[in-house]
């Protein structure tokens, strides 16, 4: 009789313990007001019918930004002051925000050190009124972010930034001092002759930088054939450690356009697949801004072509406007959860161990993660781990396939510890019941998920 007793009691204890695993609770993330920085190169530009009007800064354009989920849109073409002061107003209108661009404003602060380096003061004073006087037109507008001061810059001009900085910051403080750098795969000389690590950690130790914003465009043709860039994940992996390091976001330019130049470069057009992956790559490395390149189709010049963007050149949609507007709003369905956690480091999974990825190759992944026991997977793996402030992680697992070639990808992930997981699958939330804590998803072409298992 006492065995039985004893092994009814065990059976209880052991149902007792089962029964608190599956009433494990489920995190909850309350909305407190963060969002994913979505911007966008190329503005409507001033083009003007016969009656002097504006055909293309208008409400409805600047509607067409906001419905798309971009939230700041850069001038480029519209940089003269009656333009620039139209845009803004549209902008204010619809409710978003406007990057200045203008001529008058791009070199200053650069040719005012004399032979040994010190700033000369007449030339510095100079250079702050000229600032004055072109800003004070707008300054004080609502949508007015703050301005587009250089693209793809060398590191030659770092000291003179550094000082426009300060005064930039004494006049508009807060408001956006706003520098995109190179690729990796630019030249050491249009660097400035420092290594990329180098080029970006002075970007932000010598100007000051607030955020670290970049482009990369992965999606290259070779000979008609789709290939990856080698080095994408590597420029993620330098910045993404540069933003932990100095504790501040990085935003990355996305492909949403393809082009070719006299060089020999030529990308491809990038699909709904292409820009979904980019996105969740990014997020896998903790991005905290996306950008289009481009929103508005630029005007050809003599070393660049470029095939429709988001907006054709006459102002009609094309088909990536509908492409990024819906990844954008996927983004933003969860914006909220993904930007309470912390960004920790990579894992990389092969599917096949003798022919890996020589993206995985090229970067210096986590070799493990105690979350997480086994990864099976029919084709190759990019996982991001995050913690949240309540010690909970979170994982971004991205199918890293080309999307190119369209294959799906058939995962399998034992988590330790855990009975239940969130899962944002585009933008959607689902919560699944991990059965001996095996999550399985057949990820799309270009698809991630945002995994917090529980």
């Amino acid at each position: 009789m006492k065995k039985i007793i004893s092994i009814v009691m065990i059976i209880g204890f052991m149902a007792l313990l089962s029964g608190c695993e599956d009433a494990r609770e489920e995190p909850i993330y309350e909305d407190l007001g963060d969002e994913m920085m979505i911007g966008a190169w190329v503005a409507p530009p001033p083009t003007k019918d016969s009656e002097g009007n504006y055909l293309y800064i208008t409400e409805e354009h600047y509607q067409n930004i906001k419905d798309s989920g971009i939230k700041v849109i850069y001038g480029l073409y519209d940089n003269t002051m009656p333009d620039i002061l139209a845009a803004l107003d549209m902008a204010e209108l619809v409710g978003i925000d406007y990057y200045v661009y203008h001529w008058g404003l791009r070199g200053l602060f650069q040719d005012v050190f004399d032979s040994q380096g010190n700033p000369i003061p007449e030339e510095v004073e100079s250079d702050f009124d000229t600032f004055k006087s072109i800003v004070d037109n707008f300054k004080d507008h609502k949508a007015f972010k703050g301005i587009k001061i250089w693209d793809e810059p060398s590191a030659d001009l770092y000291k003179g930034f550094a000082l426009y900085k300060t005064k930039f910051d004494e006049y508009l403080p807060g408001k956006d001092f706003y520098i995109n750098l190179f690729p990796t795969y630019a030249s050491i000389a249009q660097r400035g002759g420092v290594d990329y690590e180098e080029y970006v950690s002075q970007y932000v130790d010598l100007i000051g930088m607030e955020f670290i914003s970049y482009d990369h465009y992965p999606l290259m043709l070779f000979y008609e054939e789709s290939v990856l860039t080698d080095d994408y994940l590597l420029n993620l992996e330098i910045i993404a450690n540069q933003a932990v390091k100095s504790n501040i976001p990085f935003w990355l330019f996305i492909q949403t356009i393809s082009y070719s130049n006299i060089t020999g470069t030529q990308t491809r057009r990038p699909t709904e697949a292409d820009i979904r992956w980019q996105v969740a790559v990014s997020m896998a490395y903790g991005a905290k801004g996306i950008q289009h390149f481009t929103y508005w189709t630029p005007i050809e010049g003599g070393v660049e072509s470029f095939t429709p963007g988001m907006i054709e050149v006459d102002g009609k949609k094309g088909e990536l406007y509908e492409a990024a507007s819906k990844v954008n709003h996927e983004v933003l369905n969860f914006d909220h959860v993904y930007l309470q956690f912390d960004w920790k480091g990579v894992l990389t999974h092969s599917a096949d161990p003798d022919n890996v990825n020589v993206n995985f190759r090229m970067i210096s992944p986590l070799e493990s993660h105690k979350r997480i026991r086994s990864i099976k997977s029919e084709n190759d793996v990019l996982i991001g781990t995050f913690k949240d402030k309540d010690n909970n992680d979170g994982f971004m697992i991205v199918n890293f396939e080309d999307p190119f070639y369209g294959k799906t990808n058939e995962i399998e992930i034992r988590f330790n510890d855990a009975t239940h997981a969130i899962v944002f699958i585009k933008g959607e939330k689902e919560t699944v019941k991990l059965e001996k804590g095996v999550l399985k998803y057949d990820l799309e072409s270009g698809e991630g998920i945002f995994v917090i298992p529980y």
